[in-house]
């Protein structure tokens, strides 16, 4: 049914936040949500948990993946606040 309730996520019609689906000219397919903070901290649980099984494509840390950096910052800044994967 596509709203997330099958999956014990917490979120069901009465429950709706604010979403954006989107696509990339690179063909990435992703969403942008708000969450309820308990699937949050889920999913972050389940993430992290992950990345001690789940070994990066190519060898790429996942938390160096998404970690942010430019040409100001000579050191990555953990990423914060969001759940992807």
């Amino acid at each position: 049914d596509g709203d997330g309730a099958g999956l014990g996520l917490g979120l069901d019609a009465s429950n709706e936040a604010p979403t954006r689906l989107f696509g990339t000219v690179n063909g990435a397919i992703g969403v942008v949500a708000s969450l309820p903070e308990s699937t949050h901290t889920f999913l972050a649980a389940l993430q992290k948990a992950m990345n001690k099984v789940v070994s990066g494509v190519g060898g790429f840390s996942h938390d160096a993946w998404r970690s942010f950096h430019n040409e100001h910052r000579s050191r990555l800044v953990e990423a914060r606040g969001f759940v992807n994967g």
